[in-house]
């Protein structure tokens, strides 16, 4: 509404950012700072991190560049919509899942090492029995007691990760070397961005040349590259998309084959949608796997841990009697 009726965006995000708490509030502060400042809206988005999602910020900038910014927000609107009834994989509480976890275990073994072999000393020096099971479980620890350090050290890293925009920055430079047209994900959000100006009529070789550079990774930008030079030496658009790996052959005849712009994009943002279905039921799937996975490894724990306890009490009491 802001950009559609041309009012002046600082005086509602400064409201906006009164109504935030904590981290993302001083974001949103920071940005309407900017803004105060005499930087454009999209500059000052830009510029301050974690306000907007990256993939949201190029597809700003990709927006302004080629005048399509009030269908740009329209597109966000109804993807915000849409998701209220479509089933989103929930990243946060995986996170979440994995901390919880990592710290159970984490915390059991080395609860374990350190009552383990006490008890094993005790009953040595008191009671000159030495239970064979009790200390085939201190053994055990012993090699399994850095694990429980692997776990914290995991766990440290998730919530960095959440923290931080530099680390995550790093991450994803760190992961981001494999071929794009294998991360759906990044897929999913690239064509998603594309289909607005495409539907809007825009020449797509300057929509790649603004998001090569304005992109987040590399290999994207390098794909986006050499589609737009293959479109400057003649090749057709939807063709060099396939060569840059944006497209399947299937998928680069199908919008070559369905007529006008507006047509073209409405396939485009099919596409997009149909690589995010495919992410969100691979990630679904480790998750539904992930899930039975861990209460196995923690019940075996429990059980491992009960056997040697419990028979090497039966031992003891075996033995006084």
């Amino acid at each position: 509404m802001v950009q559609r009726e041309a009012l002046d965006p600082l005086v509602f995000i400064e409201a906006f950012a009164a109504e935030q708490r904590g981290a993302y509030r001083r974001c949103v502060t920071n940005l309407a700072r900017k803004l105060r400042e005499g930087l454009p809206l999209v500059d000052a988005i830009e510029q301050t991190p974690n306000v907007l999602s990256d993939d949201m910020v190029v597809a700003l900038r990709l927006g302004s560049q080629t005048g399509t910014l009030n269908s740009m927000f329209a597109m966000y609107r109804k993807d915000r919509f849409s998701d209220a009834w479509k089933q989103r994989f929930d990243w946060v509480g995986f996170r979440f899942y994995w901390i919880v976890v990592g710290s159970v275990v984490m915390i059991l073994l080395l609860l374990l090492n350190t009552i383990i072999n006490p008890a094993i000393r005790f009953l040595t020096e008191a009671e000159g029995y030495r239970p064979h099971l009790l200390v085939w479980l201190g053994e055990t620890l012993s090699y399994l007691g850095p694990i429980a350090w692997i776990f914290l050290l995991l766990v440290l890293i998730t919530i960095a990760l959440g923290w931080s925009f530099r680390l995550r920055q790093w991450m994803r430079k760190l992961v981001g070397g494999r071929q794009l047209s294998k991360d759906q994900s990044s897929l999913a959000k690239l064509l998603k961005i594309l289909s607005v100006p495409i539907a809007s009529g825009r020449p797509i070789a300057g929509a790649l040349s603004t998001l090569a550079k304005y992109h987040y990774q590399d290999n994207t930008r390098h794909a986006l590259l050499l589609a737009r030079n293959e479109i400057e030496h003649g090749v057709e658009p939807w063709v060099s998309l396939a060569q840059a790996g944006l497209l399947t052959p299937e998928e680069s005849l199908a919008i070559q084959s369905s007529g006008d712009p507006v047509s073209q994009g409405w396939v485009v943002r099919q596409i997009a949608e149909e690589h995010d279905r495919q992410y969100r039921h691979r990630c679904e799937l480790l998750g539904a796997i992930a899930n039975p996975l861990m209460v196995l490894l923690v019940g075996a724990i429990v059980l491992w841990v009960s056997y040697a306890v419990l028979g090497s009490l039966y031992g003891l009491v075996t033995r006084l009697s």
